[in-house]
């Protein structure tokens, strides 16, 4: 593989972590102090979320930790290298599907499914204890991951 891939599979696997204990803590925070910001998607867009500057606030966090944790570390993996968009932008790709899994396995389907605390319903909304939501979800998040790398990329190679 040579020493640049080793580094930048070492930066992808230690971002794709960063990138999931930060956004499992914006997504459980989130959960506890304003479980409302997830109506629509514990719902299946049932309902929407209300637009509240709390819900607004948790999204925006969200949407910046899930943007800049890939787009720091395209820049940091090709710093020292001449890393063209598409490098940068697999790398940020995987990154973000890292999370996109752990998202599924340990969010969804081991706290949210399985061990459902009180504080992850929505009183007056009826929760899914199923996987299809989670796994549509999953899948989403394949598709969602590509303008996020795209976004990396070219953020990445212009900083």
């Amino acid at each position: 593989m040579g020493e640049y891939g080793e580094v930048v599979v070492a930066l992808t696997v230690t971002a794709g972590v960063i990138l999931s204990v930060a956004l499992t803590v914006v997504v459980l925070g989130s959960w506890w102090f304003t479980p409302e910001t997830w109506i629509a998607d514990a719902t299946d867009n049932e309902h929407k979320t209300p637009v509240t500057p709390a819900t607004v606030g948790w999204t925006v966090l969200l949407m910046l930790v899930a943007v800049g944790v890939p787009v720091a570390a395209a820049w940091i993996g090709a710093t020292d290298h001449d890393a063209g968009f598409w490098e940068r932008a697999l790398m940020a790709y995987l990154i973000f599907q890292i999370f996109n899994l752990v998202d599924l396995v340990v969010i969804d389907i081991v706290i949210f499914v399985w061990i459902r605390p009180s504080w992850m319903t929505i009183e007056g909304y009826e929760m899914p204890d199923d996987y299809d939501l989670h796994v549509r979800g999953f899948v989403n998040g394949l598709a969602i991951g590509m303008p996020i790398a795209a976004v990396a990329a070219g953020v990445s190679a212009l900083a």
